[in-house]
């Protein structure tokens, strides 16, 4: 039996490793293993520090044409090294999903549309061969880069900073100022939408499909940057990766808008008509954010159920249109394309995002040979080929939006379904210090030992209060399970066929993202012991019998449905979610008075 004099034995997890594979091969091992903080830096060249200020006026009726206007507009904005790295080491590559103690959560198309305002539903962009690339410079660009300034279909951007940057007075007509606003164009993706790891090259492939400014808009841009932006938060998951590439400013802009407190700035305003994530815009300078990885890393770990705003954005209908183009997406289990990116978009696994209840999720999308494809030695490959289940899924994208379950009104108990099995399948702790969970483990091996037949012997009042004191020394949200009843979780959406891709046999990358990568096993910690609490103490607990709600807007719309399926719940535009009051749960009962050995425990 232990005691309070015994130091405790606490694990890695997770405890079942059927979901999170591959986690002897993720940054999160080597930091509870307390080797040394790795700190991830954002690569980005931002075409402009000012915004829309700093673009040729000429060319921004273009660039809001082209469905890029919202990005011309964004002020550079610092990225957190130290909210990058904590929020890498919570990223699963598995499931696409951010493990939080609370549950999953994730960056999905309907925060690249709210906060950017880029367009996320239209057709695929994706590449096909590399046979065109200098013809496509000729075309659209009037002039084919020097080979000094490329490496293979990459250009420099500073080559594109150097002839395309200023626009003369002179140059007025528009075929003239297209192949600027293309240039321009190219400089946003490279430098800050989808840059790779150098931030210093763009690939020539962005041209193919920036021809015909009538037509630009319609492709799924916004997908393809989410798509880029998953691709590097995996590949970061490596610990020997000094750097994350993708469209980083997304992630923060995410992560303050979910979760408020982990700035010390107020939240400026919306700017009327504009994407959510122009309002800190203009009060870049005035944000008072913390570098510091153990402190994010720390804030991560003690998140509870109350600490994440679900639904942070205003009702859809206030929203401009650019905002919502993609609503009939946002919930669809589908491929993120870029180029020859594959990434899967699985918000069936953070249904509380769109104010549904959670069911036990299926299992991830993304097979492993796919999962690290890149244009290595297959330039010349025509990828709607190697892709083409993909492609078919993404043409079907609206018959994949997950089942709607019924609304989730207030917090999820840590007693319910979902919680139950997400604690045996996740990785809810990153640093080894601030486990607490196993506590609770032990105190009910210590409990269920002092009532068995041999533990008996050893019973007695204060061999309980001893473990009840452990368990004071847990947050609210852990003494919950204990008082809570459980709650069966909605049936899941149904599942989908990924498909048979045509990846060459001899690809490196068949081997997926443990390829290259060394698997360590996690070390054991023992977790120091507890102080003594005074004597003649002892705790009563509360009851909570529902939990508040968030006070959050709640989008409710029709969303297409697979054939055969049919539910009751109501699809109406509403509010479902009522205002109460965060702070109105009772407290703890402390007594002075020491419970009689002879009294019922």
């Amino acid at each position: 039996m232990a005691s309070s004099s015994t130091a405790m034995r606490v694990t890695c997890g997770p405890i079942e490793d059927d979901l999170l594979t591959l986690q002897n091969i993720h940054v999160s091992q080597h930091v509870w293993n307390r080797e040394d903080d790795r700190r991830l830096m954002a690569r980005r060249a931002a075409p402009t520090r000012n915004g829309i200020e700093g673009v040729p006026h000429q060319i921004v009726p273009l660039l809001e044409q082209a469905g890029f206007g919202w990005i011309a507009r964004l002020s550079y904005i610092k990225v957190s090294p130290g909210l990058l790295t904590a929020l890498v080491e919570r990223w699963r590559p598995e499931t696409h999903t951010f493990h939080m103690p609370f549950g999953e959560c994730t960056i999905t198309l309907q925060d690249v549309g709210m906060l950017v305002g880029l367009p996320v539903d239209g057709e695929p962009v994706l590449t096909r061969n590399s046979a065109n690339i200098l013809g496509l410079a000729l075309d659209f660009l009037g002039v084919v880069p020097p080979q000094s300034e490329m490496k293979g279909h990459r250009v420099k951007l500073s080559w594109l900073t150097t002839n395309f940057n200023d626009i003369a007075d002179d140059i007025n007509e528009l075929h003239q100022l297209l192949p600027y606003a293309r240039a321009w164009i190219l400089r946003f993706l490279g430098g800050l939408l989808v840059p790779d790891r150098s931030s210093s090259y763009v690939s020539l492939r962005w041209l193919a499909f920036l021809g015909d400014f009538q037509t630009i808009k319609t492709y799924a841009w916004g997908a393809a940057v989410l798509g880029s932006l998953y691709r590097n938060l995996c590949t970061s998951t490596d610990y020997k990766t000094p750097s994350c590439g993708g469209f980083t400013l997304l992630l923060q802009l995410w992560a303050w808008e979910r979760f408020p407190t982990i700035l010390c700035s107020p939240f400026p305003p919306i700017p009327p008509g504009s994407p959510i994530g122009l309002r800190w815009s203009n009060t870049a300078t005035k944000i008072s954010m913390s570098d510091d990885i153990k402190f994010y890393r720390k804030f991560f770990d003690r998140l509870t159920r109350k600490s994440i705003i679900w639904q942070p954005y205003p009702p859809f209908e206030q929203m401009p249109e650019d905002n919502t183009q993609g609503i009939r997406i946002w919930g669809s289990v589908i491929p993120l394309l870029s180029l020859c990116i594959c990434e899967w978009h699985q918000p069936d696994r953070v249904m509380r995002q769109f104010g549904c209840q959670q069911p036990i999720p299926n299992p991830p999308m993304t097979p492993a040979h796919v999962h690290a494809l890149t244009l290595r030695g297959k330039a010349d490959d025509d990828w709607t080929t190697i892709l083409s289940p993909a492609l078919e899924h993404w043409a079907n994208r609206y018959a994949y939006h997950f089942a709607p379950t019924p609304p989730q009104v207030g917090l999820l108990g840590p007693n319910s379904e979902y919680m139950r099995w997400y604690r045996r399948k996740g990785k809810l702790y990153i640093d080894p210090d601030e486990v607490k969970d196993s506590i609770v483990g032990d105190v009910i091996e210590c409990l269920a030992y002092l009532t068995s037949p041999h533990g008996r012997a050893n019973f007695s009042v204060e061999s309980v209060t001893e473990q009840t004191n452990r368990l004071l020394s847990i947050s609210d949200d852990y003494r919950a399970r204990f008082v809570e009843p459980a709650e069966e979780a909605p049936l899941p959406s149904g599942s989908y066929d990924v498909g048979t891709f045509n990846v060459p046999p001899q690809s490196r990358e068949a081997a997926g993202l443990s390829r290259r990568r060394t698997a360590i096993e996690a070390m054991d910690h023992m977790y120091p012991t507890l102080p003594d609490r005074p004597a003649g103490l002892y705790y009563i607990p509360s009851q909570e019998p529902s939990y508040p709600s968030q006070s959050q807007y709640t989008y409710w719309y029709t969303p297409p449905r697979p054939p055969g399926f049919e539910t009751s719940v109501p699809m109406t535009t509403t509010h479902i979610c009522e205002s109460l009051d965060l702070d109105s749960s009772p407290e703890p009962v402390m007594s002075s008075e020491m419970m009689d050995s002879k009294n019922p425990l």
